[in-house]
Formats: C-alpha cells, sequence, structure tokens
C-alpha cells in the first residue's frame, strides 16, 4: 500500500482497518498527528489541515479498501498534534505500536543478521546505507523507499547475504566459544540461485588457477 498510495495514506488505512476490528464501537476516535482518517468521516468532510475533503482525496486516488454498503462511522474523529505527549491512550497506543515494530525488527535480524534490523529498527541511518550500498538490499527491503530504489537492479543475491550471514555465525560462536557449526545451525537456510552458484563456481576457480 505504500508503495501504491504513500505512507500517510498506507498509515490511516490501517488505523481504520484496525479500528472496524474491535469488539465495541467507540464513540470517538483520537489521531495522533493533523490528519484524520478518511474513511472513517463523510464526503464532504475535511480531514487534513489543508480542508482537502474525502470526496477530493478519492478522486485523486484509488480505494485503499474495499468496504460493505452500510459502513459504521464513530461519532467523532480528531487529530491531536503531539498527541502522543497530551493524551494517555494515545501515548499508551504509541507504546505498543513500538514494541510489536522492535518485535518485528527482531525476527528480521534473524533472517537477515547482515543488515542490522535489531539496531536501527528499519530506519534508514548510517550504518544501514553503508550495508546496502556494500551488498545490496534483501527481499524484505521496500523498493519505493529512495534509498532502496537508488541501488536497483543491485538486489543482494542469495550468495552475498548467505556469505555475509556465515561470516557473521562464525564470529558470534567464536567470541561464545563455540563452534561455528553449531551457532550456523540456528540460521535459516538459504539457497542460492542458479546464478549465484555459477558466480561461486568461477570464483572458485578463479583462485585454484
Amino acid at each position: 500500500e505504500i508503495s501504491k498510495a504513500n505512507i500517510l495514506q498506507a498509515a490511516l488505512a490501517a488505523m481504520e482497518r484496525s479500528i472496524r476490528k474491535m469488539s465495541k464501537s467507540p464513540d470517538c476516535v483520537l489521531v495522533d498527528g493533523c490528519n484524520r482518517i478518511p474513511g472513517l468521516l463523510g464526503p464532504n468532510d475535511t480531514w487534513t489541515r489543508a480542508s482537502q475533503t474525502v470526496a477530493a482525496l478519492r478522486e485523486t486516488m484509488p480505494p485503499l479498501d474495499a468496504h460493505p454498503k452500510a459502513v459504521w462511522k464513530p461519532n467523532s474523529v480528531q487529530a491531536v498534534i503531539k498527541g502522543d505527549a497530551l493524551v494517555p491512550s494515545i501515548a499508551a497506543a504509541s507504546v505498543l505500536a513500538k514494541v510489536h515494530r522492535d518485535r518485528l525488527m527482531d525476527e528480521l535480524h534473524e533472517k537477515y543478521p547482515i543488515y542490522g534490523f535489531d539496531s536501527h529498527r528499519g530506519y534508514g541511518t548510517a550504518s544501514h546505507i553503508k550495508v546496502l550500498k556494500k551488498i545490496g538490499f534483501s527481499p524484505v527491503h521496500r523498493t519505493s523507499f529512495a534509498p532502496v530504489n537508488e541501488l536497483r537492479p543491485a538486489k543482494a543475491s542469495a550468495f552475498k547475504v548467505a556469505r555475509a550471514a556465515a561470516k557473521i555465525v562464525a564470529r558470534k560462536g567464536k567470541d561464545e566459544g563455540k563452534p561455528a557449526a553449531a551457532s550456523a545451525k540456528r540460521m535459516p537456510v538459504i539457497k542460492l540461485t542458479t546464478k549465484a552458484k555459477a558466480k561461486a563456481k568461477a570464483k572458485a576457480k578463479a583462485k585454484a588457477k
């Protein structure tokens, strides 16, 4: 959705879906920031500080989600600028969201340790960009993100990712006083593509000469 629309509309659509899945319908919805959720407003309601109406938004963008004819809407949807510092419920939601995000990043770190998802948490930090430039991007990187898009078509091959992961496993095993092979068992298996295998064989032959 981020690639098809933009990060703002994708975030607002995700908020709308989460509200619709609630077991109890809230009377009032508070949104952190300056934008209200378009899907919970009427066509003539404004959703931004720029006074753009929901109807105008729908004319310029494709609908992000399909809804039944009978659409439930809360009585009030309010945007609160700096809401995480002013409203306890928004602050609590912010903490929950970040904890969930961090858990997802930890899972990605287990799969692609070379990228350091456990430290930068998906942000385009200097260390993250450095790794991207060095070995390319992984299957989980969003190619519409500018720093990643600039690297296309230098997508990280399975060979590069596997080699980098193997080095980390060997180093970690050495630091913990365990054989690298034992540590490697905890790493996910990364299958080499035909192209990567051919490249590895060619490199091995060149070294043999």
